[in-house]
């Protein structure tokens, strides 16, 4: 357990496993950490290299994972640690604090040593901590006690063990946001008498949100009206995300937007519902004054604008306070490797993921694992793949496409829980 800067304790909850073969089990892995523990131990994982695809599906998105090839027989042996990243918050500097002790007394019981001996925070304080073993360093451990601040710790994950880094309030700090100051358009523009509420506002790094402070894009439309905004990224793009920031209120007319991508220019083909690539769909209901995040299809081309549009269901009046649209860092998403696949859910009244996306099926088959129906899916993405169902009860493998969208009606709840419909995206 660790005590947070209130004083309250919080339990974390470590598993260890030897697993004989991570690929035949990656959705029990997946499931054990996304349902109830913040750290795992794998041994005996069999996955002959750190690029292998299970590892990435075996980890939820917020985990990140350190892995060990046996050298003499990668076939065999092999151990994996995936974790959960936060920050301690605690201040080990001071030694008269009683959380500070108790964290020492931890480390030692488990021969742990904190690399980082110095001001980690502007306001000073050690907060940000790197932890190794003790005794004997290895070529890992002497890089890390070299660093002098968790963010080096960090930049190292993501450079040396391809460890994805956790998102943040703000999103992926790496990343460049495209539609920063590009141009826009949009089906309408709302007139707010003391100012008009353009679509250009969305993107001009303003995160104002409030109701009368005129510094978000409204649209004129009503109920089942186009209701879409559109930025030009002034380049082709690979499109990771896109993150969206609700006003403080009335949050409903961003309820399950879509987002999706296309080559032309909107002033000239307005975008329609069901006629442009679909990147995907916000799984649920829109939280007043809070950034939405939707990962996109990976096996999509690379395209010039993005639209955000309501669903044909929703209240009219698209409105969307500040927009972000953030690339990916790889050429393409055809190679397996660099994707990672989601469980999606119904979200009504409460998170179930025991749903397929039905009437959408491309091919049926039977497959053993799920690693072997991701595999046949990555193989048939630029065609007829952009996401899959899955039973592994009966080993049911269904490949979905659908480019251009789906109707929210065909999610459904089915009976046999070992069924998942997963989405791809970039880590």
């Amino acid at each position: 357990m660790v005590f947070n800067s209130s004083g309250n304790v919080n339990k974390i909850k470590v598993g260890l496993l030897n697993i004989r073969s991570l690929g035949p089990n990656v959705d029990d892995v997946h499931g054990l950490l996304n349902d109830s523990l913040d750290v795992l131990m794998l041994t005996e994982t069999w996955h002959k290299s750190s690029d292998n695809i299970c590892l990435s599906l075996a980890k939820p998105r917020d985990f990140s994972f350190l892995e060990q090839v046996r050298l003499n027989d990668p076939g065999h042996g092999g151990l994996v640690t995936i974790v959960v990243a936060s920050d301690f918050h605690i201040h080990v500097e001071t030694s008269s604090d009683i959380y500070a002790t108790v964290l020492a007394d931890i480390f030692s019981s488990f021969d742990l040593v904190n690399r980082i001996n110095q001001s980690t925070h502007v306001l000073g304080g050690t907060l940000d901590l790197i932890v190794t073993s003790d005794g004997k360093e290895t070529s890992v451990e002497k890089e890390v006690g070299s660093m002098h601040s968790a963010d080096d710790f960090k930049k190292f994950f993501a450079d040396k063990l391809k460890v994805t880094e956790k998102s943040t309030e703000f999103g992926y700090a790496t990343k460049v946001n495209v539609a920063l100051g590009k141009n826009t358009s949009s089906s309408s523009t709302y007139d707010g008498q003391s100012c008009w509420f353009y679509s250009s506002k969305a993107v001009d790094g303003d995160y104002g949100n409030e109701v009368l402070s005129c510094k978000c894009f409204h649209s004129a439309d009503l109920a089942k009206q186009p209701n879409w905004m559109c930025v030009d990224m002034a380049s082709t793009y690979t499109v990771d995300y896109a993150r969206l920031l609700s006003r403080n209120a009335e949050p409903q007319r961003m309820d399950y937007f879509i987002v999706g991508v296309a080559s032309d220019n909107p002033s000239s083909k307005p975008p329609v519902r069901g006629a442009y690539l679909f990147c995907g769909q916000y799984p649920g209901r829109a939280q007043v004054s809070m950034w939405h995040i939707l990962k996109c299809n990976p096996f999509l081309p690379k395209q010039q604008y993005l639209i955000v549009q309501q669903p044909v269901s929703g209240p009219g009046y698209l409105t969307v306070c500040e927009l972000e649209v953030y690339p990916a860092d790889v050429v393409s998403g055809s190679d397996v490797s660099q994707t990672i696949w989601t469980k999606q859910y119904m979200d009504e009244p409460t998170k179930t993921y025991n749903v397929m996306l039905l009437g959408n099926v491309s091919h049926e088959t039977r497959r053993r694992s799920l690693l072997d129906c991701v595999v046949l899916c990555s193989v048939e993405a630029s065609r007829q793949c952009d996401s899959l169902n899955y039973c592994k009860s009966s080993g049911l493998c269904q490949l979905n496409s659908h480019k251009y969208g789906y109707q929210r009606s065909s999610i459904q709840i089915v009976n046999d829980d070992t069924c998942r419909w997963l989405l791809p995206s970039y880590p």
